[in-house]
């Protein structure tokens, strides 16, 4: 499955606590600001495939769960990406929002927070939406 920037706009929800832009700026390699594109993922899984342990998990520790947002008494707490059960329940919505950019209302991370770089955008999207983890 491709992702195209229309499809994954289709799924704009109401802004949360999370979802608010501080107005930080992006670090080398971010794909925030002027620079970044909405990208499509991958039409089939990469060989290997992206790991949960070892690819996934350090992603999501960093730019979701680990910002107080995604994990147990988080702001978006009801999206707990703490566990692979959790982020595999949600994976084509993340899919669909690591595809825009951050300053998109449905862009994954906010403005504000650590930023995926483009090649972490497009390997959670190919675990996510063509790879189907977990345990791919």
């Amino acid at each position: 499955m491709i992702l195209t920037a229309a499809w994954a706009v289709a799924l704009t929800g109401a802004p949360s606590a999370c979802s608010s832009s501080s107005g930080g700026s992006a670090a080398p390699g971010d794909d925030a600001g002027s620079e970044c594109m909405p990208i499509n993922g991958p039409a089939t899984c990469p060989s290997p495939p992206p790991s949960y342990a070892s690819d996934i998990a350090p992603i999501v520790a960093l730019h979701c769960a680990g910002t107080g947002c995604h994990s147990p008494g988080g702001a978006e707490s009801v999206h707990d990406f703490t566990t692979e059960q959790g982020l595999h329940d949600d994976r084509l919505t993340v899919a669909q929002q690591v595809s825009l950019c951050p300053t998109s209302s449905s862009g994954m991370p906010p403005p504000g927070y650590p930023q995926l770089t483009t090649a972490q955008r497009t390997e959670l999207i190919a675990w996510a939406s063509v790879c189907l983890g977990p345990n791919n």
